[in-house]
């Protein structure tokens, strides 16, 4: 009788025991399933999607946090072991808390690393890796669910973590050798050539405005004073572009729009810590970009003024012209771009900036307007009277016109596939000064 009612508290005891644990696979169960609803959440997140716009992260911060998920994994690993026989449920919360919560940790400093890497090639190969962790982090999710055993799943987990973990040797020379370039120092020199580019441009038109009153009489005066003046109202404009453009910049460092942060994970220091110098240097990219379409713009500039001098002088032909404004148009235009990355929506130096763009273009189609109509104006006064013309003179020239039209035609095609291959070299060289010039396909 004793042994009886023994087995029978053994067997009370074994059930209570299966109902508690059923009980706690049950609420493990339940957060297993929430975390997997993360992870698919975060998976499916734009990279550009970033905890705030005012954190970074540097990438020595992140690969220390890489390590320290590399113990969390050796821990489940550990414990993925014990889940088979009864195993310790307030352990295994704990660990799958610390686990995810170091995972999405991690994961979100691969954003912010994938966003301020130089070498744009490994920015994506880290996000890719990255990734990849929450992938197989969904599938050990799924077998745990399944009560098979994860240490598969984990040991993959590892093996791609390590992979994050080796890029380091690659990450952290490429991030010294952009630091040792003074951006700050490059960029106003830059701008300072921009400056002098545009001024030169601006005196020398006034230099030819002032000869042409000089020399020039009739419809070639005419004609020259309307091509300068047109000239000189686009060097005026650009110049307000470009002082407007300095000064939303200065207002953009000042406030330290991005990068004055370092993405700690407990702390966050104050705002207004970093100097210029750092500033530039962390957001790169922008920097670089502005450097770009300060050089573009000096370079148009050049230009345009080199067209109007040959179109003064006779040597060059109005759509010279056209071509050389909508070009340094193009060029103040990238420089707004770069500008306005990183500036407040409701900046009011922005808002200046925008306006000294429409009034560029404006200028531009100016330019443009004043160059067909000078084009138009030289054409009727070089206009032959044909009524003087014999039966055999006519047909000589007629003749004459069809050889020209074929001709015409004929160049034209050349000079639209030159068109095309200085197009694909500018393509090249740009991406070239930009260091990208290895993501350019060869044909």
């Amino acid at each position: 009788m004793t042994l009886e009612k023994a087995n029978a508290s053994l067997k009370e005891k074994d059930e209570l025991l299966t109902q508690l644990s059923s009980k706690d696979w049950f609420y493990i169960d339940l957060i297993l399933r929430e975390l997997r609803s993360i992870c698919v959440r975060v998976s499916n997140e734009d990279e550009m999607t970033v905890i705030s716009a005012n954190v970074v992260c540097t990438p020595e911060y992140f690969f220390t946090q890489c390590e320290l998920f590399k113990s969390h994994i050796d821990h489940f690993i550990i414990l993925s072991e014990l889940l088979d026989g009864s195993p310790d449920f307030s352990e295994l919360v704990k660990l799958l808390l610390s686990f995810f919560h170091q995972l999405f940790f991690v994961y979100n400093c691969g954003k912010l690393i994938y966003q301020t890497l130089p070498n744009i090639e490994h920015g994506q190969d880290l996000m890719n890796r990255c990734k990849d962790l929450i992938s197989l982090s969904i599938s050990m999710i799924d077998e745990l669910l399944l009560r098979q055993d994860s240490s598969t799943v984990l040991r993959s987990i590892e093996t791609k973590l390590n992979e994050v973990l080796q890029m380091k040797t690659v990450i952290l020379p490429e991030l010294s050798l952009n630091d040792s370039k003074n951006l700050e120092d490059l960029l106003f020199s830059e701008l300072s050539d921009m400056d002098k580019a545009i001024h030169e441009a601006a005196l020398k038109i006034e230099e030819m405005m002032n000869k042409a009153k000089k020399q020039d009489k009739g419809v070639k005066l005419e004609v020259n004073a309307k091509v300068l003046d047109s000239c000189t109202g686009l060097m005026k404009a650009i110049l307000e572009l470009v002082k407007n453009a300095k000064e939303l910049q200065k207002e953009i460092v000042s406030q330290g729009k991005v990068g004055k942060l370092v993405f700690q994970r407990f702390k966050f220091p104050k705002k207004g810590m970093a100097n210029s110098n750092e500033f530039y240097q962390r957001n790169h990219r922008w920097t670089e970009g502005l450097i770009s379409a300060a050089k573009v713009v000096a370079l148009a500039a050049t230009l345009l003024v080199d067209a109007a001098d040959k179109v003064v002088a006779g040597s060059a032909k109005f759509e010279e012209l056209m071509v050389a404004s909508q070009e340094i148009a193009a060029a103040t235009a990238q420089l707004v771009v770069a500008s306005r990355v990183k500036a407040d929506k409701s900046s009011e130096k922005m808002g200046q900036l925008l306006q000294s763009s429409k009034k560029v273009s404006e200028a531009t189609g100016n330019v443009v307007a004043t160059a067909k109509n000078c084009a138009q104006l030289v054409e009727e006064t070089d206009t032959l009277d044909f009524s003087k013309l014999t039966l055999h003179q006519a047909k000589r020239l007629e003749m004459e016109s069809q050889v020209r039209v074929i001709e015409l035609e004929t160049q034209i095609n050349k000079e639209r596939m030159r068109l095309a291959g200085l197009r694909k070299r500018h393509y090249h060289l740009g991406f070239a000064s930009e260091g990208l010039d290895r993501f350019i396909p060869e044909n």
